[in-house]
């Protein structure tokens, strides 16, 4: 990271598959991504990740993730953690997720999303 930040590289996080991933692991995943930009002791991550408007408030940035396979998860389960009601939007832990639009399905999946009041690009 630190010889990304000299580079002036920057780097959008990529959330791999696991076993047992589900909604509860990706929030903690998440969580624990947040906890990293913001211990004012630990490594400065934050100057070499990519980072980008949150979608409630353009003035606080927010993390680029980039999850792999999110295929896996129901578009349910995004809406649940991603969403404004009790999820990841609009918190100290919101973030950028970009995910892969695998087959002609994903337009059905995108539209789920976006009525989960998501930004889907």
């Amino acid at each position: 990271m630190q010889a990304a930040a000299k580079a002036g590289i920057k780097i959008a996080l990529h959330l791999e598959p696991y076993e047992a991933r589900n909604v509860k692991s990706v929030r903690l995943d998440l969580e624990h991504i947040h906890n990293l930009l913001l211990d004012p002791v630990g490594p400065n991550f934050e100057a070499s990740l990519l980072m980008t408007s949150c979608a409630c408030n353009p003035d606080n940035m927010c993390p680029v993730v980039f999850v792999y396979d999110s295929y896996r998860l129901h578009p349910s389960d995004w809406i649940t953690l991603l969403g404004n009601d009790g999820g990841l939007r609009c918190t100290l832990n919101d973030v950028f997720a970009i995910a892969l639009w695998l087959d002609s399905d994903g337009g059905q999946q995108v539209r789920c999303l976006s009525t989960g009041n998501l930004r889907a690009h």
